[in-house]
């Protein structure tokens, strides 16, 4: 049996391609596929059509809550609406993904919403028709989240602090651009590390609604099971995306680091989820495995409906002084989100049912 934890990009698509060649099962806690890219746009108030993993899966999916891992038995602890279970496996991919970590910053679990599932949902909810909303962050989630409230509520004043500025990382055309954009859509723009949040209020700034989008963290289960992890409880793995103490165990996606580290993003999620399913392959038919190479093509900023921006990356995720922008940027961002990302999903789905 193998048993893959989490239905997210990389879990998903990793069952996706072995439900034909093996005995799988995929643990999720939800029965839906969370699209995360996108939970900028549900935090905005868009309703999007969602997968169902019960129904991508049938008879290979357990909706349940995984709560311990014990690798020396090869065992799983697991919390299910009928109670709790018991199970076995051969091996076990761990994609359990990650959640932002509210507490690199004091104040943010109590006062602040996050762009994880369920907040991000609470977050649209709650949106005021006016008042003053203040996104924490200076990364792409932040970015993201800025542009998108801006643009579909012009009656909330939109705030974007960070320690940089956004875009910070980019070829400084593409900064440019990304920064002269959201202040375009309304958002105001502070370079301000914010210390602390308190009722209403973060360092110098007032707020009626706060969003924190700091860095993420792994979910603990690697850790709690005694695995190694790095500083974000991601569990390290091999060059062929093994736990080098439990080869059984492999990680793939946010929940996994290899010996080069790579960001946490869907751009890095969907190919280890490919490597790892065709070693799976590869070791049930006793081929030799092959390790994981990563390639980056771009990163890609929906900046609103209308616009956005892919920065051109080489193959190690350095920056060259290529950018594309505007509507083009836009467009392109759409199809990579539909067309390469949930599409390499939606075409393993019909794949496996054939």
């Amino acid at each position: 049996m193998i048993t893959i934890l989490g239905g997210g990009f990389a879990g998903l698509l990793c069952a996706l391609k072995l439900r034909k060649h093996a005995d799988i099962l995929l643990i999720n806690p939800s029965p839906h596929f969370e699209e995360r890219t996108r939970l900028h746009q549900v935090a905005a108030g868009e309703a999007l059509p969602q997968l169902r993993l019960d129904h991508s899966l049938p008879g290979q999916f357990l909706q349940g809550w995984v709560t311990s891992i014990r690798p020396r038995n090869r065992l799983l602890e697991v919390a299910t609406t009928q109670g709790e279970r018991r199970l076995a496996y051969d091996q076990l991919v761990i994609a359990s993904g990650s959640h932002t970590d509210v507490n690199r910053l004091p104040g943010a679990a109590e006062h602040c919403y996050t762009l994880d599932g369920e907040s991000a949902r609470k977050l649209a909810q709650n949106l005021p028709q006016r008042g003053r909303i203040l996104v924490i962050g200076d990364g792409l989630t932040a970015v993201e989240l800025a542009g998108e409230l801006a643009e579909s509520h012009p009656g909330l004043k939109v705030t974007l602090a960070g320690a940089h500025h956004p875009g910070h990382d980019l070829w400084r055309p593409a900064a440019s651009y990304l920064r002269s954009t959201l202040e375009q859509l309304g958002v105001t723009i502070h370079q301000q590390r914010i210390e602390k949040v308190e009722a209403g209020r973060a360092g110098p700034l007032d707020f009626d609604l706060a969003v924190y989008c700091g860095g993420f963290r792994a979910c603990p289960l690697a850790a709690e099971a005694g695995l190694e992890v790095n500083g974000l409880g991601q569990v390290l793995v091999d060059n062929y995306l093994r736990s080098p103490q439990y080869p059984e165990i492999w990680g793939i996606g946010d929940a996994a680091c290899p010996p080069r580290a790579q960001r946490m993003a869907c751009a890095t999620a969907l190919p280890m989820a490919q490597s790892v399913a065709g070693n799976l392959l590869a070791q049930l038919q006793g081929k030799p495995l092959k390790p994981f190479r990563q390639r980056f093509l771009g990163r890609c900023f929906s900046l609103g409906r209308q616009r956005g921006l892919l920065q051109l990356v080489r193959p190690d995720d350095s920056i060259l002084p290529l950018y594309l922008w505007g509507g083009v940027g836009a467009w392109v961002k759409e199809k990579i989100l539909s067309g390469i990302a949930l599409g390499s999903l939606k075409k393993a789905v019909l794949d496996a049912g054939h």
